[in-house]
């Protein structure tokens, strides 16, 4: 599993069942090296305009059976 940096905590990325962390027993040059592997492999997730929103929000409730 690995353990989490506060950077890689802090990063709005998308969460997948296979994520995982750094190897905590590594030296500091090694856990430096991974911690900016890691955050370039998870880039930062691009935040939605109102119209997406929107768009995701009609389709949730079409796909639930809510009526609009």
């Amino acid at each position: 599993m690995g353990c989490f940096t506060l950077p890689m905590l802090e990063r709005r990325c998308v969460i997948g069942k296979k994520i995982s962390g750094i190897d905590p027993d590594g030296t500091e040059t090694e856990r430096e090296d991974a911690e900016r592997n890691w955050l370039e492999k998870h880039p930062p997730v691009k935040p939605k305009s109102d119209e997406e929103r929107e768009k995701l929000a009609a389709r949730m409730r079409r796909l639930r059976g809510i009526p609009s």
